[in-house]
């Protein structure tokens, strides 16, 4: 909710009781690439929320889910409300894709906000991974620029 501002984002987190994510999880996650995270135990089990920091300027949450919900049209539609409520631009969805993560086929369910007179873009994702032996994970994302 407060990204892309780092620090408005760092304060709700510990407010919202969120713990730091152990750094070796963290960069499991982020490869590379510098960020933050913290881990959420919500009602719905444990969120992993990142925020890779520029020159990818990308916020993502994780959660892996015994049954998966039709997150290209729960997140789809998630999109298209926030984008009209704040009045930020126009919503497209684009074709799926699919990608190898880990080793692990995975789907990719794309969608790009062009800004109202702007020539910025903003990037979302549902990806959906599949883990042998275990429970899918879903990653929502939401990326300032392109990548």
């Amino acid at each position: 909710m407060k990204f892309p501002d780092a620090a408005a984002a760092d304060y709700y987190a510990h407010a919202k009781g969120m713990k730091p994510m152990p750094q070796e999880r963290l960069q499991h996650m982020l490869g590379k690439d510098p960020g933050t995270g913290w881990l959420y135990d919500g009602g719905f089990g444990t969120y992993a929320i990142t925020i890779e920091n520029p020159p990818y300027h990308t916020c993502a949450i994780r959660k892996r889910f015994n049954k998966l919900p039709d997150i290209k049209t729960a997140f789809g539609t998630l999109l298209k409300l926030w984008s009209a409520t704040q009045h930020t631009g126009t919503i497209t969805e684009r074709p799926p894709k699919e990608m190898e993560i880990e080793g692990r086929k995975s789907k990719a369910y794309l969608w790009e906000l062009a800004g109202s007179g702007s020539t910025d873009k903003e990037n979302f994702m549902a990806l959906v991974t599949p883990i042998s032996g275990e429970a899918p994970e879903i990653r929502l994302t939401r990326m300032l620029g392109n990548r």
